[in-house]
């Protein structure tokens, strides 16, 4: 059975992957300091997953009320395969699309 195409777009390109991999080592990171060392302050570690999934978990963040989300871990990795997904889908219509003939100005 074929995968769609929509749910490999996220593997498809090297750009979507290393994004991928961005947006795993800054939840990575956040979840570590959160659950594993002591602060005597607010950490602000969660602001990198933020950064790095700002177009789609921004808007998400302001409008979803907060008893309604999921765990941050599960929330930002979500935001980042959206993300990653429309990134692989880009390169992909670049990379199909066939190329272009050129003019020739000097006839």
């Amino acid at each position: 059975m074929r995968k769609p195409r929509i749910l490999t777009a996220a593997w498809d390109s090297w750009l979507a992957r290393g994004y991928l991999l961005v947006v795993g080592a800054s939840v990575a990171f956040a979840s570590y300091d959160t659950h594993l060392v002591e602060h005597e302050d607010a950490s602000l570690a969660w602001v990198w997953p933020i950064f790095t999934t700002v177009p789609v978990s921004l808007p998400a963040l302001t409008v979803v009320p907060e008893s309604v989300l999921p765990p941050p871990e599960v929330f930002f990795t979500a935001c980042g395969y959206v993300i990653a997904t429309g990134l692989g889908l880009l390169t992909r219509r670049f990379r199909d699309r066939a190329p272009q003939p050129r003019l020739n100005w000097n006839s």
